[in-house]
C-alpha cells in the first residue's frame, strides 16, 4: 500500500465563542433550513414547570482512563457506512423516548427556568423569532430534556461519532441536552448574535474532569459542528453511598405520589359509581333482650309494613335499663329513625320522659318470612356488589395505565438501587473501592445560538483492536441491516453500526465490552461482556445473540437487560 502522509496537528488554539459568531450567516442559514420541527415526545413522564424526575445514574467507569490509540487509516479500512441508508437520527424504539420538560416563559422579560437534577436554562429578553426573523412577544413554550449515560443514547438514536478532516472520532459525553421553543405550536428560532445560556448538571468518573468541547448536531449535514470549549465548574461530591440512600428517598416520594394520585381516582370511581343498597339481616328476638312491644304506624315506616308483629329490642348504648319501665303506665310511645339500622323510641308519662335507642326484631312466622326475603334479597345485592367492582376495576385500569406503568418502573429502579447500597455496604472500609467508584459532580457552561441537540465531549481515536464481525441468532440466522450498539464500560458514549456482512468492529480488549441490538419482535438481542475473554487473538469471529425473553416496553426494562455485571 502507497504510504500516506499526515500532517496531524494536537491542541491548535480553538477560536472564541464571538469569533466564530462574526462568521456565522445565521439570516442565511435560517431561511435554508426553514422551521424546526415541533417536537412530539413520548415515553417516560415529566411532570410539573420544568420539573423531571431523573432516577437514571451516569455510565460510571474506572478511575483510570483506559489507554486509546489513534489509527490513521481507520476511515479508509471501513466499508462503505450502511448507516447512510437510514435516518441520522434514528430512534430503535420509537415508543420508549425522553420526555420533553416544558415550561412558559414570557418573550418580552426572559427568565431563569431549573431542570429536575439542577441544570439551567436562562432566557434573556427579546431572544425568540419566528422563521421570517420577525421578534416575538408574549408567552412562549420552551421545550428541553437531556440525555447522560449509554442507555439515554441508545434510547435517542442520535449518532455519538465525529467526522473531522477525514477522520472519524467517537465522541464521550460528559452530558447531552435538546432545546427547542414553539409559540401556539409553531416552531420558533433564536435572534440572530443572541444566545441562550445552559447550565447542564452531570456527573463523570473520578479523574476525567478534563476539558471537553461544545457539538450542535447539524442534522442537515449529518455531522457534529465543533462550537466552542466547554465550561466546566466543580460541584461538591457525595459519596456513592449516600447518593443511592438519596435516590431511594427521591423514588419513595414519586411512588408515594403516585399512589396518591391513584387513590384520588378511587375516590371518584366510587362516588361516581354508587354501591348498591345492602338488605338488612332479620334479627331474631330473644328471651334475654329487653323487648317491647306496641304498635306504630306502618305508613310511617313502610320498612317494616310488611310483617304482622314487629317488636323493639333496646340497644346495648342505653343508659342502664330499668325494669320499673314495664310497669310504668305511659301516656304515649313516639318513634323516630335515626339511621339504616336504629330507631329512637321516647316513652312519655306525666312525670317521667326516657328516650332509648331500639331497633326492630321479629319471632315466629314473622322471623321465617324475612329470612327467605332477605336470602333473596342478598342475592341481588352480591351480583350488583361484583358488578360494581368489576366496573370501578376496569375504569380504574383505564384511568391509571400510564400510572401503574411508571410505578413498575420506580420500583424496579428501587430494587435496583437497593442492590446497589447494599452492595457499597459490604465494602464497607475498603476506601479503594470506593474511590474507583466515586463520581464527580460538574457543572457544563455554554451558549446556544440554534434550538436543537449540543453535547459536551470529548472526541476519541479509534480502538486499537479490531475484529471482523459477524452476527447471527441463536438458530444462526443472520441479522443482517440490524443497527449493533456496542458500549465500552469505561467510556460514556455508544458506538452503532448497521450489519452489511464481516463488519469491523473496533474494540478496547482491556475494557468490558457490551453488544445488543433490538429484534424486529421488539426484544433486546445481548452479547454478554464475559463472552469477549478469549476473543484478544482473533481476527474474525461470530457473535451469537442471546435474545431476551421478555418484549421491553419501558427504560426500565432496558436498563435492566443493559446491565454490566
Amino acid at each position: 500500500m502507497e504510504k500516506k502522509n499526515y500532517n496531524i496537528k494536537i491542541d491548535q488554539p480553538q477560536p472564541s465563542a464571538s469569533d466564530i459568531q462574526k462568521h456565522m450567516d445565521f439570516d442565511g442559514l435560517l431561511g435554508k433550513m426553514g422551521a424546526v420541527p415541533d417536537p412530539t415526545p413520548t415515553g417516560k413522564i415529566v411532570s410539573g414547570n420544568f420539573w423531571q424526575y431523573s432516577i437514571g445514574a451516569l455510565l460510571v467507569g474506572a478511575a483510570a482512563v483506559a489507554l486509546l490509540f489513534f489509527n490513521p487509516h481507520w476511515l479508509e479500512n471501513q466499508q462503505a457506512d450502511p448507516m447512510t441508508v437510514h435516518n441520522y437520527v434514528n430512534p430503535p424504539i420509537k415508543d420508549i423516548q425522553a420526555q420533553f420538560a416544558s415550561f412558559k416563559v414570557d418573550a418580552n422579560k426572559g427568565g431563569t427556568f431549573e431542570y429536575g437534577n439542577g441544570s439551567k436554562v436562562i432566557v434573556p429578553p427579546a431572544v425568540f423569532v419566528d422563521k421570517d426573523g420577525k421578534e416575538i412577544t408574549g408567552e412562549v413554550e420552551l421545550n428541553y430534556r437531556e440525555f447522560h449515560d449509554f442507555v439515554d443514547f441508545f434510547l435517542s438514536g442520535i449518532p455519538m461519532h465525529y467526522d473531522s478532516a477525514g477522520t472519524r472520532y467517537q465522541l464521550e459525553s460528559s452530558g447531552m441536552m435538546e432545546i427547542q421553543a414553539n409559540q401556539n405550536g409553531t416552531p420558533l428560532n433564536i435572534k440572530p448574535q443572541s444566545t441562550i445560556d445552559i447550565e447542564l448538571m452531570s456527573n463523570v468518573a473520578a479523574g476525567k474532569e478534563l476539558d471537553y468541547n461544545i457539538y450542535f448536531l447539524d442534522e442537515k449535514q449529518e455531522n457534529w459542528s465543533y462550537v466552542c470549549k466547554d465550561k466546566i465548574e466543580k460541584q461538591p461530591t457525595v459519596s456513592p453511598l449516600e447518593k443511592t440512600k438519596t435516590e431511594i428517598k427521591q423514588i419513595n416520594i414519586a411512588i408515594n405520589k403516585l399512589e396518591a394520585r391513584e387513590t384520588a381516582i378511587v375516590n371518584q370511581l366510587e362516588a361516581e359509581i354508587p354501591a348498591p343498597p345492602k338488605p338488612r339481616r332479620p334479627e331474631e328476638a330473644k328471651e334475654s333482650d329487653y323487648i317491647f312491644n306496641f304498635e306504630v304506624d306502618k305508613s310511617e315506616f313502610p320498612e317494616i309494613a310488611a310483617y304482622d308483629k314487629v317488636l323493639w329490642k333496646v340497644g346495648t348504648n342505653n343508659p342502664t335499663f330499668q325494669k320499673r319501665w314495664y310497669k310504668v303506665d305511659w301516656d304515649d310511645v313516639e318513634l323516630k329513625k335515626i339511621s339504616k339500622l336504629d330507631y329512637q323510641m321516647t316513652l312519655l308519662s306525666e312525670n317521667e320522659v326516657v328516650e332509648l335507642s331500639v331497633s326492630p326484631v321479629l319471632k315466629g312466622e314473622d322471623l321465617r318470612k324475612a329470612q327467605a326475603e332477605f336470602a333473596e334479597k342478598d342475592k341481588v345485592y352480591q351480583a350488583e356488589f361484583l358488578a360494581r367492582q368489576q366496573a370501578i376495576a376496569k375504569k380504574k385500569q383505564e384511568r391509571t395505565r400510564a400510572i401503574a406503568e411508571r410505578k413498575k418502573e420506580l420500583k424496579a429502579k428501587k430494587q435496583q438501587v437497593q442492590a446497589k447500597i447494599k452492595d457499597l455496604q459490604a465494602k464497607g472500609n475498603d476506601r479503594e473501592a470506593v474511590e474507583v467508584m466515586m463520581q464527580q459532580n460538574i457543572k457544563n457552561q455554554f451558549a446556544v445560538s440554534r434550538f436543537g441537540t449540543w453535547n459536551c465531549d470529548i472526541p476519541l481515536p479509534s480502538y486499537e483492536h479490531i475484529l471482523v464481525s459477524n452476527f447471527v441468532d441463536e438458530n444462526q440466522q443472520s441479522y443482517k441491516g440490524n443497527a449493533v450498539f456496542h458500549v465500552d464500560k469505561n467510556t460514556n458514549t455508544i458506538m452503532t453500526f448497521y450489519i452489511s456482512g464481516k463488519d469491523k468492529l473496533w474494540y478496547d480488549i482491556r475494557s468490558e465490552n457490551l453488544l445488543w441490538l433490538v429484534t424486529k419482535e421488539g426484544k433486546l438481542a445481548v452479547f454478554d461482556p464475559k463472552g469477549f475473554k478469549g476473543l484478544e487473538d482473533k481476527k474474525e469471529h461470530t457473535f451469537v445473540m442471546k435474545t431476551m425473553d421478555q418484549v421491553v416496553k419501558s427504560e426500565a426494562d432496558i436498563r435492566r437487560i443493559l446491565k454490566f455485571n
